[in-house]
């Protein structure tokens, strides 16, 4: 198995922010996610931590409460 078999790709990132695929490309290009790769090309696709995606995922619900 490689590392990029455990990444997800953007949508899931996406669903478990609760944000649209758009949300996460401006997430991204605002700094608060970093994708842990991006495949290749100028619009090659984003692949992430999912652990990293739960760390956001919980902080921006402990904000909301």
């Amino acid at each position: 198995m490689t590392i990029t078999e455990k990444l997800i790709p953007t949508r899931e990132a996406a669903d478990r922010l609760g944000v649209t695929p758009s949300g996460i490309s401006r997430m991204v290009a605002r700094g608060e996610l970093k994708p842990a790769h991006r495949g290749t090309g100028v619009r090659g696709p984003f692949l992430f931590d999912p652990r990293k995606v739960e760390k956001i995922a919980a902080k921006r619900t402990a904000s909301e409460q």
